[in-house]
Protein backbone atom coordinates (compact mmCIF):
# COMPACT_ATOMS: atom_id res chain seq x y z
CA UNK A 1 0.00 0.00 0.00
CA UNK A 2 1.21 3.34 -0.67
CA UNK A 3 0.12 5.60 2.15
CA UNK A 4 2.33 8.77 0.33
CA UNK A 5 -1.26 8.44 -1.82
CA UNK A 6 -4.01 8.20 0.90
CA UNK A 7 -6.23 11.18 2.51
CA UNK A 8 -8.11 10.81 5.68
CA UNK A 9 -11.29 9.00 4.78
CA UNK A 10 -10.01 6.73 1.31
CA UNK A 11 -10.67 3.57 1.42
CA UNK A 12 -8.46 0.40 0.21
CA UNK A 13 -10.05 -3.05 -1.26
CA UNK A 14 -8.26 -6.26 0.17
CA UNK A 15 -9.68 -9.97 0.15
CA UNK A 16 -10.07 -11.36 3.33
CA UNK A 17 -12.07 -14.27 5.26
CA UNK A 18 -13.76 -14.21 8.39
CA UNK A 19 -15.45 -17.02 10.33
CA UNK A 20 -16.01 -19.46 7.18
CA UNK A 21 -16.62 -16.69 4.37
CA UNK A 22 -14.20 -14.99 2.10
CA UNK A 23 -14.99 -11.32 2.27
CA UNK A 24 -13.96 -8.11 0.01
CA UNK A 25 -12.77 -5.83 2.86
CA UNK A 26 -13.08 -2.11 2.58
CA UNK A 27 -10.17 -0.28 4.90
CA UNK A 28 -10.84 2.74 5.61
CA UNK A 29 -7.79 5.20 6.02
CA UNK A 30 -7.83 7.47 9.30
CA UNK A 31 -5.20 9.27 8.38
CA UNK A 32 -1.59 9.78 10.80
CA UNK A 33 -0.88 9.51 14.54
CA UNK A 34 1.51 9.19 16.71
CA UNK A 35 0.57 6.40 19.44
CA UNK A 36 2.55 5.99 22.67
CA UNK A 37 3.48 1.99 23.27
CA UNK A 38 6.14 0.58 25.81
CA UNK A 39 9.01 1.07 23.07
CA UNK A 40 8.05 4.84 22.79
CA UNK A 41 6.07 6.92 20.95
CA UNK A 42 5.51 5.69 17.29
CA UNK A 43 4.40 7.54 14.26
CA UNK A 44 1.42 5.36 12.86
CA UNK A 45 -1.12 4.85 9.82
CA UNK A 46 -4.59 4.32 11.19
CA UNK A 47 -6.62 2.11 9.20
CA UNK A 48 -10.27 0.78 9.99
CA UNK A 49 -11.86 -2.15 8.67
CA UNK A 50 -15.20 -2.05 7.64
CA UNK A 51 -16.51 -5.64 9.48
CA UNK A 52 -18.80 -7.45 7.70
CA UNK A 53 -22.17 -8.30 9.69
CA UNK A 54 -20.97 -11.22 12.15
CA UNK A 55 -21.06 -12.88 15.27
CA UNK A 56 -17.44 -11.56 17.22
CA UNK A 57 -17.30 -8.27 16.62
CA UNK A 58 -19.73 -4.82 17.28
CA UNK A 59 -20.09 -3.03 14.13
CA UNK A 60 -18.91 -2.52 11.28
CA UNK A 61 -15.92 -0.26 12.38
CA UNK A 62 -15.41 -2.66 15.12
CA UNK A 63 -11.48 -2.53 14.90
CA UNK A 64 -8.49 -0.04 14.53
CA UNK A 65 -4.82 -0.84 13.54
CA UNK A 66 -2.10 1.28 13.70
CA UNK A 67 0.74 0.41 11.41
CA UNK A 68 4.17 1.83 11.71
CA UNK A 69 4.95 5.04 9.47
CA UNK A 70 8.36 3.89 8.33
CA UNK A 71 9.32 1.44 5.43
CA UNK A 72 8.39 -1.70 8.06
CA UNK A 73 4.90 -0.76 8.00
CA UNK A 74 4.53 -3.29 11.47
CA UNK A 75 1.09 -3.49 13.12
CA UNK A 76 1.83 -1.93 16.13
CA UNK A 77 -1.38 -1.71 18.45
CA UNK A 78 -4.49 -3.39 17.38
CA UNK A 79 -7.80 -2.68 18.81
CA UNK A 80 -11.16 -4.53 18.81
CA UNK A 81 -14.76 -4.16 19.99
CA UNK A 82 -16.49 -7.13 20.52
CA UNK A 83 -19.76 -8.78 21.46
CA UNK A 84 -18.14 -9.66 25.43
CA UNK A 85 -16.46 -6.49 25.51
CA UNK A 86 -12.97 -5.10 24.10
CA UNK A 87 -9.18 -6.36 23.57
CA UNK A 88 -6.27 -4.92 22.10
CA UNK A 89 -2.75 -5.70 21.25
CA UNK A 90 0.50 -3.65 21.38
CA UNK A 91 3.91 -4.48 19.87
CA UNK A 92 6.06 -5.08 22.80
CA UNK A 93 9.32 -5.85 21.05
CA UNK A 94 10.42 -6.52 17.59
CA UNK A 95 13.80 -8.00 15.74
CA UNK A 96 15.63 -8.10 12.25
CA UNK A 97 13.59 -5.61 10.75
CA UNK A 98 14.94 -4.64 7.45
CA UNK A 99 14.83 -0.91 8.43
CA UNK A 100 15.22 0.98 12.25
CA UNK A 101 11.88 1.13 13.34
CA UNK A 102 10.95 5.15 13.74
CA UNK A 103 10.48 6.10 17.43
CA UNK A 104 9.98 9.88 18.27
CA UNK A 105 10.68 11.48 21.80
Amino acid sequence: IDFAKLKKVDSISITGFLEDSGYHLRILYDGLQTIQTSLGKVPCHVLVPRMPENKLFEGENSIKVWISQDQNKIPVKIHARMFIGSTGIELSGFRNLKSSLRIVP
